[in-house]
């Protein structure tokens, strides 16, 4: 991932980058959200798996979430 990232000069050629980078976690959100997982329960810090993937800059993350319902 971070190979082809340092090659990208625009957003627009990174953003394919990310979203490949990140398929795999998008995929593993989905598994546990459909194994039963709670898209509002909060960490221990008291936020949810929404404000750490927009504070992380993981966007295809929170596509993720918020299409499964997220909204904290």
């Amino acid at each position: 991932y971070f190979g082809a990232w340092k090659h990208c000069q625009t957003d627009a050629e990174r953003e394919p980058a990310l979203r490949q980078a990140l398929a795999p976690i998008v995929s593993e959100v989905h598994r546990l959200i459909d194994a039963g997982a709670n898209v509002h329960a909060p960490s221990t810090g008291g936020y949810g798996m929404l404000h750490h993937a927009v504070a992380g800059g993981l966007f295809p993350v929170v596509e993720a979430l918020v299409e499964r319902g997220a909204n904290t």
